[in-house]
C-alpha cells in the first residue's frame, strides 16, 4: 500500500470513529424513571434519576433499573450504527476497500 492510500484509509477510519462518536441513544426502565444516554462508542453520556425511584431501602431495584436502562441504550446504539450504514462503513474501511488488502 503507498502512502497516498495509506493517508485515504486513515481519513476514511477517522470519519468511522467520528460517526461512531457522534451517535447517541438513550434508554429507560422503570417508565421513564431512569434514563441512560451511550454514545456509539459505547460510553455512558449520562443517567438521569427521578428522585421518585431513589429510595434508600430499596438500592437493588434501582441498581436493576440503571443496568436494564443501560442496556436498551446500548442495544439501541447498536441498532441505529448497523442500520444506519455505520458496519458497512467499518467493513469497507478495515477490510474489503482497502487498497492491497485481499477484499480490495
Amino acid at each position: 500500500m503507498d502512502s497516498k492510500a495509506m493517508a485515504q484509509w486513515m481519513e476514511q477510519l477517522k470519519g468511522a470513529q467520528a460517526a461512531m462518536e457522534a451517535l447517541r441513544a438513550t434508554g429507560e426502565s422503570g417508565g421513564g424513571l431512569v434514563r441512560v444516554t451511550v454514545d456509539g462508542t459505547g460510553a455512558v453520556l449520562e443517567v438521569k434519576l427521578d428522585p421518585l425511584c431513589v429510595d434508600p431501602r430499596d438500592v437493588p431495584m434501582l441498581e436493576a433499573l440503571v443496568r436494564a436502562a443501560t442496556n436498551q441504550a446500548l442495544a439501541r446504539v447498536r441498532e441505529a450504527a448497523t442500520g444506519g450504514g455505520l458496519d458497512q462503513m467499518f467493513r469497507q474501511v478495515l477490510g474489503g476497500a482497502m487498497p492491497g488488502s485481499r477484499g480490495g
